[in-house]
């Protein structure tokens, strides 16, 4: 039956049930994204694994959920609050630092006491330091916070936190030679010479994008064709995250950027430019980003946490503390309350991206064990379902607490 089910029925299919567990979640008012995220976790472990996943169908939704994080970071850099990002980047710089290094040592530490190796215990705690800034964005704008100050700490820690999971993969890459590709410019050229020559073609590059992209937009926008503005917005945002992918970034900084050139080049009518937004957000919410949480949701077994209950506890508690902790330590960095703190800590607990890529990786090396693997699998699941929850709550029985 999966053979003679066409690609587009599989999908139309998929949406189907990320969108029914989706309504159903809303309905006992719990955030939609939870719900999806419960649907790949269903497709994953139930009889529709067989009836509706095949290679193609799992190519076609991670192609479909990398385009998710693309769109995702485009509306968050167009609709963040870039004064309080430009008054408050060195102190995201510390929040950044210290929500990534917390975690990693925490990691380290609790790897080791388990017994694991040091290599596996830094593989650990890489795991714990990322942050999956797709997960967060869909958050924020579904709860319509992504303008507020803590939402844009969070994605501006985020987007920092994007440079430090390059050397958590060029870490990775050292120890395990299979893992490196072909996939960006410097990959066959050393570490020692790459990071350095990267950084100078990132700098000339960026100089370059920040007088052509902003010129390329209002030229546009003077035809005052919604159809053309829309399509220069699309072509201007999947060159500069391919740009961004090519020289070793990844999709997400140089989507990021798009969106942030596009809101300072001042589209001529700011109606024009709203409706962008608008649109964007529907397509993105309603059709592309169902498929990032069914992705995530697919890695999950539910054995992984019946199997090695105690060692899940121990991985899923160590991430969410130390990034809450990382947090708590620099609050007067970006000058948030206490509560603030732990808040932004919850925001940057959301994970499902590169640290999946990661043990991935170790795992087809034959170099991390099973429980372990299936414990990082677990509580990058766990922790992005217990995000939006933390946002709810905080938001109902503190008011304000996002400004």
């Amino acid at each position: 039956m999966v053979a003679a089910m066409d690609l587009i029925t599989t999908l139309a299919l998929l949406l189907g049930v990320s969108f029914v567990f989706g309504e159903l979640f809303r309905l006992v008012k719990l955030p939609r994204i939870v719900g999806q995220l419960i649907a790949g976790i269903v497709i994953g472990n139930t009889a529709l694994n067989e009836l509706l996943m095949n290679t193609k169908v799992s190519e076609a939704v991670n192609l479909l959920s990398q385009i998710g994080v693309v769109f995702l970071l485009l509306l968050a850099g167009m609709e963040i609050n870039l004064e309080k990002f430009k008054r408050s980047f060195s102190g995201l710089v510390w929040l950044s630092f210290s929500t990534t290094f917390t975690p990693l040592i925490l990691g380290v530490i609790v790897g080791r006491l388990l017994g694991f190796s040091w290599v596996l215990s830094l593989i650990l705690g890489g795991a714990l330091a990322v942050t999956a800034e797709g997960t967060t964005i869909t958050v924020f704008l579904y709860e319509k916070v992504l303008k507020t100050k803590i939402a844009t700490y969070a994605i501006g820690a985020g987007i920092i936190d994007d440079l430090i999971e390059i050397l958590l993969v060029s870490f990775v890459s050292l120890i395990i030679p299979s893992a490196k590709t072909s996939e960006n410019l410097l990959a066959n050229i050393p570490h020692t010479i790459a990071i350095p020559l990267l950084l100078a073609i990132a700098v000339i590059v960026f100089f370059i994008i920040v007088k052509i992209v902003p010129w390329i937009i209002l030229s546009v926008s003077k035809e005052k064709d919604e159809v053309a503005i829309f399509s220069a917005v699309l072509l201007v945002t999947f060159l500069l995250a391919a740009l961004s992918k090519l020289l070793s970034f990844g999709y997400a900084i140089g989507a990021f950027i798009a969106g942030v050139l596009i809101q300072t080049a001042n589209i001529r009518n700011p109606k024009e430019e709203q409706l962008i937004e608008e649109n964007l957000k529907v397509m993105t919410l309603g059709f592309i980003v169902p498929f990032f949480f069914i992705n995530i949701g697919l890695h999950f077994k539910l054995e992984y946490i019946l199997n090695y209950p105690k060692l899940f506890l121990y991985v899923l508690l160590a991430g969410i503390l130390g990034k809450i902790l990382g947090a708590v330590l620099a609050r007067k960095a970006v000058r948030v309350s206490f509560l603030q703190s732990t808040l932004i800590g919850w925001c940057m607990n959301a994970r499902g991206a590169i640290e999946l890529v990661v043990i991935e990786i170790a795992r087809t090396a034959k170099i991390i064990p099973l429980e372990l693997y299936s414990a990082i699998v677990a509580m990058t699941v766990v922790s992005a379902i217990l995000f939006p929850l933390a946002l709810r709550f905080y938001n109902k029985h503190w008011k304000g607490v996002m400004n």
